[in-house]
């Protein structure tokens, strides 16, 4: 039998009969970016509103000038990018453009639209006296995001990718220390 973890955003099934990790721990998306590609859009696959955008964007990017990284995944990398740890990546959306610049909160929004030719839709947002007032509603939209998803607090979510990475670092193969009594 097969156990999805509780934890919404980590892509992780546990077979209750062995008690063993998949081989694989992420879902990477299909969309493949150039390597000339402009800007890296770091996003949360478990949130349902941000893989709708994501899905959407991906669909648009015929020229392949975004790279799409996945933060909830098991194996995401900071140092790969911009020193973009999971936790500040949990609280606001972040994008590396490819001279290294780190962008976020509504600026990312406005430079990936761009990026898919579509930046006029949000051209308003950046319109005299409206730019800091747009900028100031993501924050609050960022900042309640896990409860209008239905989702645990962040410091749960980050408390229990803590447990889980650190069993991993002590245990590769296993979460559980026996097979009917995992809590993950």
């Amino acid at each position: 039998m097969l156990r999805i973890s509780r934890l919404y955003r980590l892509p992780l099934a546990i077979d209750t009969r062995t008690n063993l990790l998949p081989a694989l721990f992420s879902r990477s998306c299909q969309h493949k970016a150039s390597p000339d590609w402009k800007i890296n859009m770091l996003y949360d696959s478990e949130c349902p509103l941000c893989m709708h955008e994501v899905n959407f964007l991906m669909k648009r990017d015929r020229k392949q000038l975004i790279k799409f990284t996945d933060i909830a995944q098991l194996d995401y990398k900071p140092e790969l990018n911009g020193g973009i740890s999971y936790e500040v990546g949990m609280k606001k959306i972040y994008a590396v453009k490819s001279d290294g610049e780190i962008i976020s909160g509504m600026e990312v929004f406005r430079q990936v639209y761009k990026a898919v030719g579509l930046g006029w839709v949000w051209s308003f947002t950046q319109l005299p006296g409206f730019s800091k007032l747009f900028d100031r509603f993501y924050d609050v939209w960022a900042s309640w995001r896990m409860k209008i998803t239905g989702r645990p607090e962040l410091e749960i979510v980050f408390e229990e990718r803590r447990q889980i990475l650190q069993k991993m670092s002590q245990n590769a193969d296993k979460l559980c220390e026996e097979k009917d009594s995992c809590k993950v």
